[in-house]
């Protein structure tokens, strides 16, 4: 009896990493919004982020770690940068749809974007005023 037993708990545990799991559900309403928007409006969010410097994975529509993080620290720049010093609500479907749509729309850019130095300015105006006067 003992050995059948064994036989089958072997063949179970042989067979259950192949066995469909169902899917996990998603833990935070960030996630949830996220895997609810379109996958356009995802590619343009981690786009943004990207050239934010606040994710550097694949720029697709998939949620990852590194998707979590670089919308929670784009959040955490817009309150600082902000002036209000509220942080955009991401314990909300409707705070982090907003937020979301905000990110694509390029309402945050002034918070999330590294200003542009003016042309003419930096290295090369010091270089020209230093070294090709006669």
């Amino acid at each position: 009896m003992q050995r059948r037993q064994f036989l089958s708990l072997a063949l179970a545990a042989t067979l259950a990493p192949a066995l469909p799991r169902p899917a996990a559900a998603a833990t935070s309403a960030l996630e949830r919004s996220w895997q609810e928007a379109p996958h356009p409006l995802r590619r343009q969010v981690k786009a943004k982020l990207a050239l934010s410097e606040l994710y550097f994975g694949e720029l697709d529509s998939r949620w990852s770690r590194a998707t979590d993080r670089g919308l929670r620290r784009a959040a955490d720049l817009v309150a600082q940068k902000d002036g209000t010093g509220q942080r955009p609500e991401l314990h909300h479907n409707t705070g982090v749809r907003a937020f979301l749509a905000g990110l694509a729309e390029g309402r945050f850019d002034h918070a999330l974007l590294k200003p542009e130095a003016p042309e003419g300015d930096g290295f090369g105006r010091w270089f020209e005023d230093h070294f090709t006067r006669s």
